[in-house]
């Protein structure tokens, strides 16, 4: 099996997995969706016991509620699990 991953930008991401899979004689998957976790172009492509299949992401989620990208408060979510900045216990880092 072969796995391979990367980022493109801050928010577009990469995958590549090539493996053997049970016993399909063809299956071929082509999508790209929009407005929802994760969205993006996939493709897959599996022939006899041979899988490959590319996916090239957003790898944010989606806030149904506003209708865009989920926006996270990275100070709150810190004080929340008391987790400090530079200044903080044990010298932690952010």
């Amino acid at each position: 099996m072969i796995y391979q991953s990367g980022r493109i930008t801050k928010n577009k991401s990469w995958e590549l997995q090539i493996a053997n899979m049970a016993d399909t004689i063809f299956n071929l998957t082509i999508s790209w969706t929009h407005k929802c976790d994760h969205a993006g172009f996939r493709f897959n492509l599996e022939i006899y016991k041979f899988m490959f299949e590319f996916n090239l992401y957003d790898n944010r989620h989606w806030d149904y509620d506003n209708n865009d990208y989920e926006k996270y408060d990275w100070r709150r979510i810190l004080r929340v699990f008391n987790i400090e900045g530079r200044e903080g216990r044990e010298g932690r880092e952010w």
